[in-house]
Order: C-alpha cells, then sequence, then structure tokens
C-alpha cells in the first residue's frame, strides 16, 4: 500500500462477482476471498489521494447477466473508484467463447458507467 500510494493512478481489476467464479478466474493466493478483494480495494481507496481506476471485464456466462450486472454495480459503489473502464475479452483466444453481444455490451456500459 506504501509504494501504491506514491503513484498518481492506481488501476484495480473485478471479472467476477461469486467466489467460485473469482477462485477460478483472479485465481488469488490460497484463502484470499472475493469479499477480502473488494474490501481491499474499497479501503485502499478510501485513504488513497490519487486517481484509483477500476476496469471491469465483462465475460460471457460469467458476470454478463441482468443479476451479475446488479452485483457488479453493487461493487463499484462500494469500491467508489473515480473512472470505471469496462472491457471485454478482446483475446482472440478467447472471444469466440466468452465475448458477449456489441448490443449486450452496450447496456452493461450504461447500467455501470451510471
Amino acid at each position: 500500500m506504501q509504494i501504491a500510494n506514491k503513484c498518481d493512478e492506481v488501476m484495480g481489476e473485478l471479472k467476477a462477482v461469486t467466489e467460485e467464479d473469482f477462485q477460478k478466474l483472479q485465481r488469488p493466493i490460497e484463502g484470499y476471498t472475493l469479499k477480502e478483494y473488494i474490501s481491499n480495494m474499497a479501503l485502499f481507496n478510501k485513504q488513497y489521494n490519487g486517481k484509483f481506476i477500476l476496469e471491469v471485464t465483462i465475460i460471457r456466462d460469467y458476470n454478463d447477466s441482468d443479476e451479475s450486472v446488479n452485483k457488479l454495480k453493487e461493487i463499484i459503489d462500494e469500491i467508489s473508484p473515480d473512472q470505471i473502464i469496462v472491457e471485454r475479452m478482446n483475446d482472440e483466444r478467447f472471444k469466440k467463447k466468452l465475448d458477449i453481444s456489441d448490443k449486450r455490451f452496450k447496456e452493461i456500459i450504461e447500467v455501470l458507467q451510471d
């Protein structure tokens, strides 16, 4: 945290809204939970004086349902970043299976950046 506090900008990342998906997608150290991950970002941002950016990656069948998008919105509100960047799977190896339609992506962006 001391090193990150010296930076002008810090970026957090969010891909999962369930513990199971967090463990699968983010592959954290053993015992580290989604709840701790979110809490740590929120606590860091509260004391951070720079620009905190949260990148949210939308992944088909993981966080693109209405329920998941609403949960993402709740998490974003809790973390309270200065900026939100909504991304999608851009790597060609994963696009076919994990990308979402342009229409759905735009709908999600509207909800998350509201």
